[in-house]
């Protein structure tokens, strides 16, 4: 199944929008798990915060 995809009201598809709270909590949970490093962490949550 695809995923959502939402339309603005130009008629264009937009790309579905995420939380950037919701993607620091996933990142988190990540290193807390050790899955990711600090300085990895520190990195995509750079990326995120741009």
């Amino acid at each position: 199944m695809p995923a959502h995809v939402s339309v603005n009201n130009s008629g264009l598809s937009t790309a579905p929008s995420f939380s950037v709270a919701d993607e620091l909590a996933k990142l988190r949970d990540l290193r807390d798990q050790g899955v990711l490093t600090q300085a990895e962490f520190d990195h995509q949550k750079q990326l995120l915060i741009r």
